[in-house]
């Protein structure tokens, strides 16, 4: 009987306890969507700020995992050479990092974009990707056992993707391992969306201003080369004339030689004024249907007993089908042989010798990559500069690449440069494929 007196007051401080229970998840729950704020718009001020986007992944992905439920946090970002790189992590040991850097290297920007495109919808940005659906983005899986659920399955895997506004695809956010997975869901991953969209726009302005910067510095330095070089033309072909003129007139053996040596320099400074007159110039080409296969097999095939002869092993990973690209052939030629004559000249010293060229089709363009097993770039920041050159004197004028430079930014494309780990660099070309050709390249690849 007593027992029975008391249930009401039992229940009354059951029910209190639970709303108490209640209220401070509730309280709880303010505080965490307030530090998340308060976390998420310090990184976007310093991003405002200028701070370079890569040298902030790190404290991101571990901002990421104190304001959400997810314990483990990776940040990828593609570079000029839209490949993409770890750019930061947390929650992950020196094992799983590396099996992650590794994976980076057959990760694309096309095959991400797919990933996000089937996943399943959790907010604006985030999507849900089942284990067989992650593909390299969950190499490295959490060993952590979840309970069969709606929100979680063991091996999923969380992606926000980094898209910029003007709709450039620049990284993407991987996140597994959450503390809660019912925490899994729109409302607490839509702060995660405001900081990822905030990510790519630094990203975005980072790339144009570096592309902006390359442009302005070799468009000024085109118009000082052009003059210099006319005004450079006209003595230089005098002496040229006298020097030919005056050891037709000698039978000295001596004097021969000295005119001789006159002769071959002065040749020398014209093939450099060529190349600065190449370099300066800035009309508009005619961009014309240029079959890639036969074109690089061509290249391949007159450089291929030069590789031989030097012991260096020359690479083919050509796609068995390319489609044709806008571009003027007799400069994408000129283009190719210069990469590639690099490439073999960076291996001399290495103690592996090779040099390896792919081709293949990625959206509306056509990637090329020249890599070899050389000591890299010495500086990534003056690769594309007139006259920079790690080349012993008289090997080089530091215009190969400035020139190509040049020439594809004039057909829309691009060139970029970086190093691999260990060692090892890789110049990329990117060719836009021909109008016409955009529908049969949609159904070869």
């Amino acid at each position: 009987m007593e027992l029975l007196r008391q249930l009401p007051c039992l229940v009354l401080v059951a029910a209190l306890v639970a709303i108490a229970i209640l209220f401070q998840r509730r309280v709880a729950g303010i505080r965490l969507r307030y530090q998340q704020v308060q976390y998420f718009a310090d990184i976007t001020s310093q991003l405002l700020g200028g701070v370079e986007v890569k040298s902030l992944c790190n404290h991101i992905a571990r901002v990421i995992t104190e304001a959400t439920t997810f314990r483990r946090a990776a940040i990828w970002l593609a570079g000029d050479d839209r490949h993409l790189t770890l750019a930061g992590q947390t929650g992950l040991n020196e094992s799983e990092v590396a099996q992650l850097r590794d994976a980076a290297t057959r990760l694309t920007i096309p095959a991400l974009e797919q990933l996000c495109r089937q996943g399943r919808p959790l907010s604006k940005a985030a999507v849900l990707l089942a284990p067989q659906d992650a593909g390299p983005l969950n190499v490295v899986r959490s060993q952590r056992r979840y309970a069969p659920s709606p929100m979680w399955t063991s091996g999923n895997e969380v992606s926000v993707p980094l898209c910029s506004p003007r709709g450039n695809f620049v990284g993407i956010i991987s996140l597994d391992d959450p503390r809660r997975p019912e925490d899994v869901k729109g409302e607490p991953l839509s702060k995660l969306d405001m900081l990822a969209a905030n990510i790519a726009v630094a990203a975005d302005n980072a790339a144009m201003q570096r592309q902006l910067l390359m442009t302005e510095k070799l468009a000024g330095l085109g118009q000082l080369v052009r003059g210099v070089g006319h005004e450079m033309n006209n003595p230089l072909t005098a002496v040229l004339g006298y020097s030919e003129l005056l050891m037709d007139r000698t039978s000295d053996p001596e004097m021969q030689h000295g005119l001789g040596v006159i002769r071959r320099e002065s040749q020398r400074i014209k093939s450099i004024l060529a190349n600065l007159q190449r370099f300066a110039q800035q009309d508009y080409l005619e961009r014309k249907h240029a079959d890639l296969l036969p074109l690089l097999r061509d290249i391949l095939d007159q450089k291929s007993v030069e590789a031989r002869a030097r012991e260096v092993e020359l690479v083919e990973e050509l796609a068995p089908m390319l489609p044709p690209v806008a571009f003027d052939e007799v400069q994408l030629k000129q283009v190719f042989l210069q990469v590639l004559t690099n490439a073999l000249d960076a291996v001399q010293g290495a103690q592996e010798k090779r040099v390896t060229v792919a081709a293949r089709a990625e959206d509306k363009r056509v990637m090329l990559s020249f890599v070899d097993t050389g000591p890299g770039f010495a500086d990534l920041n003056r690769v594309f500069d007139p006259f920079f050159t790690t080349k012993m004197p008289g090997k080089g004028t530091g215009l190969g690449l400035s020139i190509c430079y040049g020439v594809l930014k004039q057909h829309g494309g691009n060139i970029t440069a970086h190093n691999l780990e260990p060692a090892g660099a890789c110049v990329v070309l990117e060719l836009p494929i021909a109008r016409e050709a955009g529908e049969l390249s949609s159904v070869l690849f």
